[in-house]
């Protein structure tokens, strides 16, 4: 199958674990279960993610959103898997959003013509709280396009 993601060592630890539905080389991860059907390939790794979440060896799962995160090789390629959002830097694939940025004027003959408006994300958010941010941002999860 196509390259989608980079799994570093301790990510590629945790899978080979789950024989059934990875198989780990020295040089990659690969998905065996779930043959051609992106539901049954995404179904054999939501039980994988699932147990790692539950176990509490993989922390960045702790931040759990139940929302689907589509993996694949580029914006416009179709998924080939669908996963748990919190999951996706444990396989180091892309994420792929929609972001808005403010520019304000600094008044008519000002030196500086344009301020870049930056917010600052909630403390409360399960990644990065409290860094700076654009105006607006998100992820697409799986379905969705820019315009919705």
């Amino acid at each position: 199958g196509d390259d989608v993601g980079i799994i570093l060592p301790q990510a590629a630890a945790e899978l080979e674990r789950f024989p059934d539905v990875f198989r780990v080389s020295e040089g990659a991860v690969d998905l065996i279960a779930g043959g051609s059907s992106l539901e049954a390939r995404s179904e054999a790794v939501a039980g994988v993610l699932e147990q790692l979440r539950d176990s509490g060896r993989v922390p960045m799962l702790r931040g759990w959103r139940g929302e689907g995160w589509p993996v694949k090789a580029s914006f416009h390629a179709p998924a080939q898997l669908v996963i748990e959002r919190a999951a996706g830097p444990l396989f180091g694939v892309s994420g792929f959003g929609c972001h808005i940025n403010g520019l304000v004027s600094a008044g008519k003959g000002a030196k500086e013509p344009l301020s870049l408006w930056v917010a600052r994300r909630a403390k409360t958010k399960p990644t990065y709280p409290g860094k700076l941010d654009h105006m607006v941002a998100g992820g697409l999860s799986h379905g969705e396009a820019p315009g919705d």
